[in-house]
């Protein structure tokens, strides 16, 4: 497999459980997307995504990320995807139901859709010099107050919070 297509499984509520091909490949966007029976994600020993894009998960109830410990590429934390030095966010699971999300310093990276469609309120950066991808925060609908480091270098992407029509506060933390 070298790329998995844009909806190839859109909407697809029979899905629970989703092993990803133990290879490099792409994800299009919304290939999992309002597959709402999805719980968990495993990322086989060779398992690498080359790229993504779009909600992936979103409509989904992804609450797990199963990574062998043999992937050179990827662990898992908590509700988090990270890369193997676990400073960059992947992939965040959109099932889960935390409404206040606090990123950490020691994330460096958000990636692009890592958040797509996740149903967070709140959202705290808390390093000065975070990178956030293409679309991170994209479709979080419910996403109404978004909280940075008062200085530094905060990197936005393109279309980063594109649809969060709820955002009625970004402030930094000595506001």
């Amino acid at each position: 497999v070298d790329v998995i297509h844009d909806e190839v499984f859109y909407g697809s509520t029979a899905l629970k459980n989703v092993v990803l091909p133990n290879c490099e490949f792409s994800l299009g966007e919304h290939v999992f997307y309002e597959c709402s029976g999805i719980e968990t994600v495993t990322f086989q020993d060779k398992t690498v995504i080359k790229e993504l894009s779009g909600s992936l998960f979103a409509g989904s109830a992804l609450k797990e990320f199963v990574v062998s410990k043999d992937n050179t590429n990827y662990k898992a934390e908590g509700n988090f995807l990270l890369n193997k030095a676990g400073d960059t966010i992947v992939l965040y699971a959109v099932g889960s139901v935390d409404e206040e999300i606090t990123i950490d310093e020691k994330y460096k990276h958000i990636g692009p859709s890592a958040f797509s469609g996740s149903s967070i309120k709140q959202l705290t950066i808390l390093n000065s010099d975070t990178t956030i991808g293409d679309g991170a925060f994209q479709y979080c609908e419910n996403l109404e107050t978004v909280i940075l480091p008062s200085e530094g270098n905060i990197v936005v992407g393109n279309n980063a919070f594109a649809n969060t029509t709820a955002i009625s506060t970004i402030k930094n933390m000595s506001s």
